[in-house]
């Protein structure tokens, strides 16, 4: 039996060998990232709401810094962030794999008129910046049902007393 379990160590350490060899062959992926931000409208009323989602994908790594835009223009009324990770493990000349996304979706209220320049957000990867594309968004007072300039928010009721 001993020369039975001398066979089974020998096999079993270079199965070990074997899967050290195909691992360290494997090729590791690049690493690079995309960023992309969306609004939906861009163009509304003061009060109204704008849904920005702010997408990043990061393959081959986990990513060192995320930046948003600056969105202090806006009230803030909802935040969800999520993310999602992605593993793939080859052997031999395949591919290994990571892909880390941050999702972020916020609900913002528009509170003054004017156009608002949301800058592009960017993220850190293996000593790289990679960047999405600026975003402008629209914010006019409204009409009545007239057609005449709506007073701005906080104005109304000043407005309502003064025609009294």
């Amino acid at each position: 039996y001993e020369g039975l379990g001398m066979r089974l160590q020998r096999t079993l350490a270079a199965g070990i060998a074997l899967f050290w060899g195909w691992s360290a062959a494997a090729r590791v992926e690049a690493q690079t990232a995309s960023v992309q931000m969306s609004a939906n409208p861009t163009s509304v009323v003061v009060g109204e709401k704008i849904t920005l989602q702010i997408r990043i994908n990061a393959q081959g790594g986990q990513p060192d810094a995320e930046h948003l835009p600056d969105l202090s223009a806006f009230r803030v009324i909802g935040r969800r962030v999520s993310r999602p990770i992605q593993f793939s493990f080859g052997f031999g000349s395949q591919m290994q794999s990571l892909e880390v996304s941050s999702v972020y979706e916020f609900t913002l209220q528009a509170v003054n008129e004017g156009t608002f320049r949301l800058e592009a957000p960017s993220v850190s990867l293996g000593g790289r910046a990679f960047s999405g594309q600026p975003i402008t968004i629209t914010v006019s007072r409204g009409t009545d049902l007239s057609g005449r300039l709506l007073p701005p928010p906080g104005q109304e009721a000043a407005s309502r007393s003064a025609l009294s």
